[in-house]
Formats: C-alpha cells, sequence, structure tokens
C-alpha cells in the first residue's frame, strides 16, 4: 500500500441534498471547502466514515499526525480533531486557530490536550476531564425534537441516534448548545435526569469558531443524515470566520 494509502485518505463521493440549507448562505470563499481530520487509534475507522460522509462538498483528509509526511497541509479551512493530537502537534494547531482557524472537536478531541485541560476549553469550549465526565458511559438513544435558532441546526428535523454519549463535560460559560438530551435512568451522570448539552459552537477568544460534539465512537454515526448535515453546517460556520477575514480566504500554516 502507498504511503498515502497507510497515513492519509481523500473522500470523494457524492454529496447529500440538504434542503433549506447551501454552503453559499454563510459566505464561503469561492474554493471548495477543505478539512483536515486527525484521527488515530480506534477513532481513525469513525473519521474515515465521517470524511465519506463529507465527499463531495467538502474535500476531507484523513491523517494520525500533522504535519503530514514531514509537510504542512495548506488550504485549510476548518481542523477536525477526532483524536486528542500528541504535544509535538500543539504548536502547529494553536499557530493555525491564532489565524482565526476554524476547529471542530470529536469524541477523544476533547480530550485534556498534553495534559491541560484550560487549552482544551479554549480552543473548544468544553473538555473531557477524567475525574468528572470519565465514567463508563453506555451507549444510548439521545432524541433531540427542537433545535435552538444557529446556522449550525438549519435544515435539521427532529431525530434520534444511539450513539456513545460522554456526559458531564466541563462547558464554558459562553457556548451556544445545539443538541440537548436527557440520559435515560441507566446512564450515570452526576445530577440524574439533567438535560446534558451534546453539542455546541463556540466564538473563541482569537475570533475564531469552534464546535464540539459528545459523540461520534461509532462509524455507523456518520450513516445517519441528520448528523452529517449537522457536521456539513459545521464545517460551514467554522470556515466562515476564516473566509470573512480580508485577503484571507484560506489559511495557510
Amino acid at each position: 500500500m502507498s504511503k498515502l494509502g497507510r497515513r492519509s485518505v481523500l473522500a470523494s463521493v457524492p454529496a447529500l441534498t440538504c434542503t433549506g440549507f447551501s454552503f453559499s448562505d454563510l459566505s464561503l470563499a469561492e474554493s471548495p471547502t477543505t478539512c483536515l481530520v486527525i484521527a488515530h487509534g480506534h477513532e481513525r475507522a469513525a473519521a474515515v466514515s465521517l470524511a465519506r460522509g463529507l465527499g463531495g462538498i467538502v474535500k476531507t483528509e484523513v491523517t494520525e499526525h500533522w504535519p503530514i509526511d514531514g509537510r504542512q497541509p495548506r488550504n485549510i479551512s476548518t481542523l477536525v480533531l477526532y483524536s486528542s493530537p500528541s504535544e509535538p502537534m500543539l504548536d502547529s494547531i494553536e499557530t493555525f486557530l491564532r489565524g482565526a482557524g476554524g476547529l471542530i472537536a470529536i469524541h477523544r478531541g476533547l480530550d485534556a490536550y498534553g495534559t491541560k485541560p484550560d487549552r482544551t476549553l479554549a480552543w473548544t469550549g468544553g473538555v473531557h476531564e477524567a475525574q468528572v465526565s470519565d465514567r463508563q458511559t453506555p451507549t444510548w438513544l439521545a432524541g433531540f425534537s427542537s433545535f435552538p435558532q444557529h446556522p449550525i441546526n438549519r435544515g435539521l428535523a427532529p431525530f434520534s441516534v444511539e450513539e456513545n454519549w460522554t456526559v458531564d463535560l466541563r462547558l464554558d460559560k459562553r457556548v451556544a448548545p445545539i443538541l440537548k438530551a436527557t440520559p435515560p435512568s441507566y446512564v450515570e451522570t452526576s445530577q440524574p435526569g439533567r438535560e446534558q448539552t451534546l453539542a455546541w459552537a463556540f466564538q473563541r477568544d482569537d475570533g475564531g469558531r469552534s464546535f464540539g460534539l459528545a459523540g461520534g465512537r461509532y462509524p455507523d454515526l456518520w450513516r445517519q443524515p441528520s448528523m452529517v448535515l449537522l457536521i456539513r453546517n459545521a464545517i460551514a460556520w467554522t470556515a466562515s470566520s476564516v473566509a470573512s477575514k480580508p485577503r484571507q480566504t484560506r489559511h495557510r500554516i
């Protein structure tokens, strides 16, 4: 297998048709939105499934490392952390974010980066802290019947999805909830019966935008059209902070 085949997957499959939403509505730059997904270990299969679901409109590359094979990827609008990045990646990621690069954190992408939960919180608006939210959360069915008014929720209709949703994350008070649901009684939480924020939007202090999702462990999640639409909307919203900057339609690192 080629080096590209071992470490990087480029998704290019027909796009889904999403009624009532257009990427142009968010004033994205004219060239295709490009998304880099960092994933390793058991998260890689789910990340590849996500990349396939994003094919067509969103050019998506999945890699275990950044830089990739000694090169710095260019023209990246949004970075997706599906796994917690290793210490050597953090400086490159921070440089990208300071340029108002979009960030999406899914599943283990919400772990404390380099054992520093405050850095994760500043980047993503939410953090998975071992002593707070590292319980053995079972898979449970979350139903979403209503949605706050936000560009990320555009085009969504009520749906439900079974996932390994993480509960009791620490969230920045400024996050805008996107998906909320109440876990069933068999899910251990700090406050039983309390509604949990499972996805959120966050305007960072550096001027960029982030989106967090407290699920994503299983590849089958990205066969759910509503979840694919949600992530496409999130990519458009986070990338638009880059596109709106004068003379900076794409972030180069």
